[in-house]
């Protein structure tokens, strides 16, 4: 039986990754309807966990969209599990918001990975303007609220939910007054053909933000009780995912116009 396996790699970063199948911790099978079989495994040492490993059953590697999105939830539920049972700082590695996946058929029905992995800086690292940091700091220290919603949009380490959540808040305080909103239709307009670009939603940009602003804020939508986003997984999330720097860029040139006349700008999160 043919199998396809997906490692995720677990903080802390390791230089070399091997998995032959004799180092699995622990191993659950899961069969999930017509999307196919798979085997969730965490590999490592008595004391480390180094990779989530996902091996999708019966495949050549050519996997479905179904399948594709299967693994990242079961990649996302392992890592809650260990967050839970081993390790409340557990997290996948990252550089900026993006994770490392590696994927390979397998060798006689099992996995065969061998692979080094280190972090370089590709390109010229930004220059310290130590003195816009200081006017900057200064400068916004009377809106720090908004300053603090933006800035924690900014992290990966935070869930995607909650990035988006701290955007929305800034637009509600800028642009919400007594129940009604003023001005957020004219903020966005200038950046309507970016947005349609961006092929996100049949529906204008306003009525989008305000629905995904629900699918993030609450665990049942509408009348049939539809679930909100709770991972990183599915059509609205990734929605979301595509939301999130749209909105910094925007958030960032509102707030630098209006409190801030000096250079700043939303930082690469990479």
């Amino acid at each position: 039986m043919a199998k396809w396996f997906n490692w995720s790699p677990v903080v802390p970063l390791i230089e070399r990754y091997v998995d032959d199948g004799s180092r699995d911790l622990c191993t659950a099978q899961v069969s999930i309807g017509d999307t196919g079989d798979f085997e969730v495994s965490i590999v490592g040492t008595a004391h480390r966990v180094e990779m989530i490993r996902v091996a999708t059953l019966n495949s050549d590697g050519a996997l479905s969209v179904k399948q594709q999105e299967m693994v990242s939830k079961l990649v996302d539920q392992m890592l809650m599990v260990l967050r839970l049972t081993y390790d409340v700082n557990a997290d996948l590695v990252r550089f900026g918001d993006d994770t490392i996946s590696l994927g390979a058929h397998d060798k006689d029905g099992l996995p065969n990975l061998g692979v080094n992995i280190t972090e370089s800086f590709v390109g010229q690292r930004p220059v310290v303007a130590s003195d816009n940091i200081r006017n900057v700091f200064v400068a916004s220290m009377p809106h720090r609220h908004l300053f603090k919603l933006l800035g924690d949009a900014q992290s990966s380490l935070l869930p995607i939910q909650y990035r988006y959540l701290s955007l929305y808040k800034i637009l509600e305080l800028e642009f919400r007054f007594k129940k009604k909103w003023q001005g957020l239709q004219e903020l966005l307009e200038p950046y309507n053909d970016e947005y349609k670009e961006m092929k996100l939603s049949s529906r204008g940009p306003v009525s989008l933000l305000h629905d995904m602003r629900d699918r993030c804020a609450h665990i049942k939508i509408g009348g049939d009780d539809s679930l909100g986003i709770v991972g990183l997984d599915g059509p609205d999330t990734k929605i979301v995912i595509a939301l999130v720097p749209f909105l910094q860029r925007i958030i960032a040139s509102y707030l630098t116009a209006k409190y801030i006349p000096l250079a700043f700008q939303v930082a690469p999160s990479g």
